[in-house]
């Protein structure tokens, strides 16, 4: 990772078995910046979260976040490095009368440390 982007996925290929989820994608994300991952049911949204969160590994490519490659991470490594981010989904029960942003804002308030990575189903 050599610029000021939070994440930055490069190349990244993965599949469950025989079927291809991604094949090739890359995605900067911009410290600070709002980004929606949108698209139709299957086409690899929550497994592209998943790699950010490190609950995959990519068969190919890299997965970066805050400078470090998720996808080399050792299992002490990635459990320090989960206990740095959350996910936040739309649906979630925490805060279910908020949209989006404000659950994402309420989640900032409480961990305005750690890295907040937002997702909407």
């Amino acid at each position: 990772m050599q610029n000021d982007n939070l994440v930055e996925i490069t190349d990244v290929r993965f599949a469950y078995d025989r079927r291809t989820i991604l094949d090739g994608i890359s995605l900067n994300v911009a410290r600070g910046s709002v980004v929606a991952i949108m698209g139709a049911s299957g086409c690899g949204k929550t497994t592209t979260m998943r790699l950010i969160a490190g609950a995959l590994k990519p068969s190919a490519g890299d997965v970066f976040v805050a400078g470090l490659n998720i996808n080399r991470l050792t299992t002490e490594e990635l459990y320090g490095y989960r206990r740095r981010i959350g996910m936040l989904f739309q649906f979630g029960a925490l805060f279910t009368d908020a949209t989006v942003f404000e659950k994402d804002r309420k989640s900032t308030r409480l961990n305005s440390s750690h890295i907040t990575i937002s997702y909407a189903v």
